[in-house]
């Protein structure tokens, strides 16, 4: 009986913090090319950060809840699109900064 109690309260949390996640998500997809069954899928990798955050906190430190699962929730995130993109961080890096000299460069 205590587990439904706690599965009950855990589903109230997760209800309660869903915006948090969808808020998150949408600000990391705004920057991406991505399409909305992709962003569905970040809500859901989102809410099971969320999930990890809700077991893994720890009351007695000096911290908001929102604050932890906010960094809990974009870490999950961005895990999941780095283990998706086939082209290392690096390669990606230097294609920002090439594209940056190119903008630079057209609109002088």
């Amino acid at each position: 009986m205590a587990k439904t109690a706690d599965k009950s309260k855990r589903d109230e949390e997760i209800m309660k913090y869903a915006p948090l996640v969808k808020n998150i998500v949408g600000r990391l997809a705004s920057k991406l090319p991505i399409d909305i069954a992709d962003k569905e899928d970040l809500i859901n990798v989102g809410i099971m950060g969320l999930m990890s955050a809700l077991d893994k906190f720890d009351k007695t430190r000096n911290v908001q809840f929102e604050t932890y699962a906010s960094f809990r929730i974009r870490g999950a995130v961005l895990d999941d699109l780095r283990a998706k993109d086939w082209v290392p961080r690096a390669t990606r890096s230097k294609d920002n900064k090439l594209e940056g000299a190119m903008l630079a460069y057209v609109s002088n």
